[in-house]
């Protein structure tokens, strides 16, 4: 895709994740993750890029190909971050086979989007590489509970993939504006498409709003997009000198899933102390959002979000998955 007109560095955003529980303070599922967002052409310059294979894959997929006519909005991401799950009873040091195992995975992503304003379309593109297994995950958490101090967990040597494996996923998505409007109060209001595979297999459908005092294209903001932690926000553009229209406004949206594959659940080749098969996990998950943001005139943004969806492990008794999180962010 090329990379033509677009500003080298447009922004960025930096992302924190947390569970939530209102019955105790454990760390349960997700139970947190962090992840750092660059925007950009700078994105796909960098040495340690994945661009180009994602270009590739484009390619042999059909979808980097331009709309008849119409070269649309270029846009660029590259994303670093951490994800971490855990089950309910930290404490335990023996293999937990009916709850969510520990897992971790360091992640490096790119992400390309075309816009074609016109049409109300926005493509996009991710290819992700992490590793699972690593002892980073372990070591994060265990910092973060001598800060609060909680208890230690002590069943890392249980995690998925323990002691390191590389994987990786390719998504495509579609998404298109059904209705917009601009005034005293704005609002924006679109539906999307996408389909994933590698370490998580899926095919999914989402609803997402803005409403408020919006200043910015519809386009830029995609948090749908995500698998837990939000991936291949394309977002950055060059503003006035700097400066820019404050926004706030709410947020939300719901995604519907169907899930072939999960690794974080179900483990890859190298083997795992806890796994479920197939049969033992929902095929069908509803996520769900809420979220507000604030922008402000230089450039700088402050948004927080709740999540929550369905328990992917069937009959399990947990509690659903519910966790929030603060992105700060900075637009030049």
């Amino acid at each position: 895709m090329r990379v033509k007109n677009e500003p080298y560095d447009t922004g960025w955003q930096i992302y924190f994740d947390n569970d939530i529980s209102f019955n105790d303070e454990k760390d349960r599922n997700y139970t947190g993750g962090l992840a750092l967002t660059l925007t950009g052409k700078r994105a796909a310059d960098y040495w340690f890029s994945l661009d180009p294979w994602l270009n590739s894959l484009d390619r042999l997929s059909g979808f980097g190909r331009n709309q008849t006519g119409d070269n649309g909005i270029h846009r660029h991401a590259i994303e670093f971050g951490l994800t971490i799950f855990t089950p309910d009873d930290l404490a335990e040091s023996d293999p937990i086979e009916n709850d969510h195992p520990y897992a971790n995975m360091l992640f490096i992503s790119n992400s390309q989007s075309r816009v074609y304003p016109s049409r109300g379309l926005l493509f996009q593109s991710t290819l992700l590489l992490g590793v699972l297994g690593t002892d980073v995950g372990e070591e994060v958490q265990k910092a973060m509970h001598n800060l609060t101090d909680s208890d230690q967990p002590r069943g890392w040597s249980n995690q998925i993939s323990d002691g390191g494996e590389l994987t990786a996923k390719y998504s495509i998505s579609v998404q298109k504006l059904l209705q917009s409007r601009q005034g005293n109060l704005s609002y924006d209001v679109r539906v999307g498409l996408e389909a994933g595979i590698g370490y998580t297999t899926d095919i999914n459908g989402a609803i997402s709003f803005r409403l408020g005092k919006l200043n910015t294209p519809w386009w830029q903001f995609t948090p749908h997009q995500s698998e837990y932690i939000s991936f291949g926000q394309t977002f950055g553009h060059t503003t006035d000198h700097g400066h820019t229209r404050p926004e706030f406004f709410i947020w939300g949206g719901l995604n519907l899933k169907y899930r072939f594959y999960n690794a974080i659940l179900q483990g890859q080749f190298r083997n795992s102390a806890v796994t479920f098969n197939r049969n033992e996990l929902e095929s069908v998950i509803l996520n769900g959002w809420l979220g507000i943001t604030k922008t402000f005139s230089n450039g700088m943004g402050i948004s927080f979000v709740m999540r929550k969806q369905n328990n992917e492990i069937e009959n399990s008794g947990k509690d659903d998955p519910f966790w929030s999180g603060l992105i700060i962010s900075k637009t030049y």
